[in-house]
């Protein structure tokens, strides 16, 4: 089954609307628990865009894949290296086909595919490029209360 969360705010776009009268066999997350204790009820979490939640995702190392086009969603100079490392490991699409195609020839390897080496050490250097590391976010929050202390 394929489950579909919308964002919190529709923004009147009525996308879950459409999904249901225009698309077969999809199961609507009903948003009754927050999203970060969603995600252990499914294999595999795909974003379409890219935004704070596929960061999320990659920092709290649950399977995932964005798919998304770079004609909309233009990248610099230093994020396209990261996001071809990413393409690489089969972690980033910019064609649903490619990533249906990729979905479909290793649903039932998963998780070899998501705890193999190459792609936890390109996820982890995309993470820490983007996200730094949870030491350095503790040490530069304890700057900032230091300073806001004195």
């Amino acid at each position: 089954k394929i489950y579909i969360r919308t964002h919190y705010h529709d923004y009147d776009w009525n996308i879950e609307k459409y999904l249901k009268n225009n698309c077969n066999n999809l199961e609507f997350d009903e948003k009754k628990i927050s999203f970060i204790k969603s995600l252990k009820k499914y294999r595999l979490i795909i974003s379409t865009s890219n935004t704070t939640t596929f960061l999320e995702l990659l920092k709290l190392n649950i399977p995932s894949i964005v798919i998304f086009d770079t004609h909309y969603w233009e990248l610099n100079k230093d994020a396209a290296k990261y996001f071809n490392k990413l393409k690489k490991v089969g972690i980033f699409y910019e064609d649903n086909k490619d990533a249906s195609n990729f979905i479909t020839n290793n649903w039932n390897n998963l998780d070899s595919w998501w705890n193999n080496k190459k792609l936890q050490n390109v996820k982890d250097e995309f993470c820490n490029y983007y996200s730094g590391s949870d030491d350095l976010l503790n040490k530069n929050l304890k700057l900032l209360i230091n300073q806001i202390k004195k």
